[in-house]
């Protein structure tokens, strides 16, 4: 069954998504609790949540006649039984009846991520030559996403199909030696823009007594960003509309009987145009960062080919030494 985005009863206040040019307005957890209440209380109209879906788009020729989906403008999601895990937001279809929009989790890829580290940092280590690499990373020094969670997603759909990332785990360059081949793998069908960012700062934001208050912080403070064109240049835009060149994440870190929030500050030093299926591009580390010891975070978002709409995306941190 096909059940319909419905914006009929929806006010301007409410939160605003996107989906290519789309925008459609959803119910954050506090917006869906005050509505709940006030329905209740002035029209005895008791809402539920009919399903849950992860907002993965599905292309209507690969439609299930057993399965339940879900129809904003002209993109499907997969409808799946309802379960607790935490809502990102709510989608309304009739006035008592919404979907909830699970939020993802990030730990077990995190996890693997610090796993296929080790391998990553051993095999540029052992196997990377002092001068330039002028062709594209291969398949020992790559990593395979899309057949689960995005690591990182926007408000954009994303479509699961087999992406392969090149592995970036720790770099040596010098100032003569130094440029960093961003490559997009030729077995793909998305074209890659590569962000990349240096952290710039690392704090304790706020100390909790309970690891949940201090999970429930971070969730508030969070924001999503995605790549935006300012004129002839790339930068960040958040959530909240606003365009930046820095990026914030926040994570709880248990410490005795409290939990700390880190605020972690990255600043972005270069943006890479797209690159094709089969292509690379050279970055000249030492231009974007002199010389030293760095911590970078290498973002990776990829673009479908034919509509550049953006898809899913990858982060990997990346250390990087720079001598002269």
């Amino acid at each position: 069954m096909i059940y319909n985005y419905n914006k009929s009863f929806l006010h301007d206040e409410l939160e605003t998504r996107k989906i290519k040019d789309f925008k459609y307005r959803v119910f954050t957890q506090k917006d869906f609790d005050d509505y709940v209440q006030e329905v209740k209380e002035n029209e005895n109209i008791d809402v539920e949540v009919i399903f849950n879906t992860k907002l993965e788009a599905i292309k209507e020729d690969k439609l299930d006649d057993d399965k339940d989906y879900l129809l904003i403008h002209s993109y499907y999601f997969e409808l799946l039984k309802e379960s607790d895990k935490k809502a990102k937001f709510y989608i309304p279809i009739e006035k008592d009846k919404f979907i909830r929009v699970e939020k993802k989790n990030i730990l077990p890829i995190i996890l693997l991520l610090i796993g296929l580290g080790f391998i990553f940092t051993i095999g540029f280590i052992v196997t990377r030559p002092k001068e330039p690499i002028p062709t594209p990373i291969q398949s020992d020094e790559q990593q395979q996403i899309g057949t689960g969670d995005p690591i990182t997603t926007n408000n954009s759909d994303f479509y699961q199909e087999s992406t392969i990332i090149p592995g970036y785990a720790q770099i040596e360059a010098t100032s003569k030696s130094n440029l960093i081949p961003l490559s997009n793998p030729e077995e793909n069908t998305v074209k890659f823009v590569y962000t990349i960012l240096v952290k710039e700062s690392e704090v304790v934001d706020k100390t909790f007594d309970d690891y949940n208050e201090a999970a429930n912080y971070i969730i508030d403070n969070s924001v999503e960003y995605t790549n935006y064109k300012d004129g002839n240049n790339y930068t960040l835009k958040d959530s909240n509309g606003d365009i930046t060149n820095y990026l914030i994440e926040y994570k709880a870190k248990e410490n005795d009987t409290k939990t700390d929030v880190i605020k972690t500050t990255y600043k972005v030093v270069y943006f890479s145009d797209g690159i094709e299926p089969g292509y690379h591009i050279d970055w000249n580390c030492y231009e974007s960062l002199g010389v030293g010891d760095f911590e970078t975070q290498f973002r990776i978002s990829t673009y479908d080919v034919d509509t550049s709409a953006q898809c899913y995306g990858a982060v990997q941190n990346v250390h990087i030494i720079v001598n002269n």
